[in-house]
């Protein structure tokens, strides 16, 4: 789960990830691997730019299961395990209401 655990080293540099993204890894269960695509989506109404995590995986048994959030309030996504039923309830809403309670967090 993004923002449990500890940061990575960032140079800081415009071309250095996790300086433009903010973005680190680590489970409370356990470490993993997660592949994918960080692109940038700009809202045509008000020009905001948010981040976008699209997982990728040579089967769908390496991203079942995963889901990601972005903050409304600043350049991070949080990814994590969604529990069986968080989806079917509420499109995603149970999902993203446990994680923003495990963070202590209102923003994603």
């Amino acid at each position: 789960m993004v923002g449990i655990g500890t940061e990575p080293e960032s140079d800081g540099s415009a071309s250095d990830p996790v300086a433009d993204i903010g973005i680190f890894v680590s489970s409370v269960t356990m470490m993993r691997w997660i592949e994918g695509i960080v692109s940038s989506l700009r809202c045509e109404g008000g020009g905001h730019v948010t981040p976008h995590m699209t997982f990728s995986g040579d089967t769908d048994m390496v991203t079942a299961g995963l889901a990601s959030l972005t903050s409304v309030v600043a350049d991070e996504i949080v990814i994590a395990e969604m529990l069986v039923g968080e989806f079917e309830e509420g499109g995603g809403v149970a999902f993203q209401t446990r994680i923003n309670n495990l963070l202590a967090r209102d923003d994603l």
